[in-house]
């Protein structure tokens, strides 16, 4: 019998998740640096052909491994992202086998979520939970199929942090205030890899704002933006904003995408806004997070509009992933939240399971084990 190596990867890591959320430890990141790990494998060891962006990326491979140093820094200056060209030249110093691009790739998101996730959470239960929700938002599907925007993306978790501690007086943009260097520096390397990048800049004002119970019907309301406005009203600014990615993405409607997504998107909010008062007595950051969950809904809900918004709203709902696990950290405090808690873990996994076929996306490896 052959068992295909990425679905013992994919047993291992959901058992480590069992592992990390029964885990009575307060404090203990190996479970963390386990499933990264194993986030890495099942990512960098998919076949070339299991999604059709991975093709596309591999193709980009294929033709940059023939070039020279000089000849691919200097097609790099044409291109509007020339650090994604250069990095994906590099694997092939190493070797000219599109599993070790793939595999370098896959760095990005590992090594994101290892730093998102240590320096917001504490426990290995929490952990757990972060993970669940890598999952249930489509994170997983979408680092498993591209690449460009997960590395984007992870960049902009690690950033994230220097984000918060930027002061807000008027000197703020001094040469000394090396919180916002180091933010800015991130967002634009990130950049070069992939320009959606500079939306995550709105973070930088939204830290600002307080949070609002009214917020919520914006994020509702958004759902109806579809139904009153034609597809065609958005294209000349969709292609101003979005470029290339445009023609494939732009013009299609994808139902489970929009719907599907932004439901659970608003469930997971929903949940942690009940806990709201204790989220924000414990920490103001959590003040952040809120109104990121909430602009994150209101991208999502106009997927229905332009396919591309499931991909930008991840830079607003990504804090979902540390929101939702210390939201639950409140609900376990009593009984019924216990019992919340557990049916809500409950209710992931038949999600994943069986209610959703892109969130947990089955595919092949390259690697077989006999």
């Amino acid at each position: 019998m052959i068992f295909k190596l990425n679905v013992v990867i994919y047993i291992l890591f959901f058992l480590l998740l069992l592992i990390g959320y029964l885990s009575k430890k307060n404090s203990n990141n190996t479970i963390l640096k386990l499933l990264c790990f194993c986030i890495w494998l099942i990512i960098g060891l998919r076949n070339f052909d299991c999604f059709p962006d991975t093709m596309g990326y591999v193709s980009d491979f294929d033709y940059f491994k023939k070039m020279s140093l000089d000849k691919i820094w200097d097609f790099s200056k044409t291109k509007t992202e020339p650090l994604y060209v250069i990095l994906s030249w590099l694997p092939s110093i190493i070797s000219d086998n599109y599993q070790v691009f793939l595999l370098f790739w896959s760095l990005f998101p590992s090594i994101g979520l290892y730093f998102f996730c240590k320096q917001n959470l504490e426990t290995p239960k929490d952990y757990a939970v972060a993970f669940l929700i890598v999952f249930v938002l489509g994170y997983f599907a979408f680092v498993a199929s591209g690449i460009r925007q997960a590395a984007a993306l992870s960049l902009v978790m690690i950033s994230y942090r220097y984000l918060m501690k930027i002061t807000t007086s008027r000197d703020f943009l001094i040469a000394n205030n090396f919180a916002f260097i180091k933010f800015l520096a991130l967002i634009t390397i990130a950049f070069t890899i992939h320009n959606s990048t500079l939306i995550f800049l709105a973070a930088f004002f939204i830290r600002l704002l307080p949070f609002y119970s009214w917020y919520i019907l914006i994020a509702i309301g958004a759902v109806s933006i579809g139904n009153l406005f034609h597809l065609e009203q958005f294209t000349i600014v969709s292609a101003m904003l979005l470029g290339d990615r445009f023609d494939h993405y732009g013009t299609s409607i994808v139902s489970e995408l929009s719907l599907s997504g932004y439901f659970v998107q608003l469930f997971l909010f929903l949940l942690c806004y009940v806990k709201r008062a204790d989220l924000i007595y414990n920490s103001k950051e959590n003040v952040f997070f809120l109104n990121m969950m909430l602009v994150g809904l209101i991208f999502q809900a106009m997927t229905g509009v332009i396919g591309e918004m499931f991909r930008i709203a991840f830079y607003f709902n990504m804090f979902a992933m540390i929101l939702v696990p210390r939201a639950l950290a409140e609900y376990r405090k009593t009984r019924l939240g216990r019992f919340i808690v557990y049916l809500f873990i409950l209710s992931c996994f038949i999600y994943l399971f069986f209610l959703s076929s892109s969130n947990l996306p089955a595919y092949e490896s390259s690697i077989s084990l006999l």
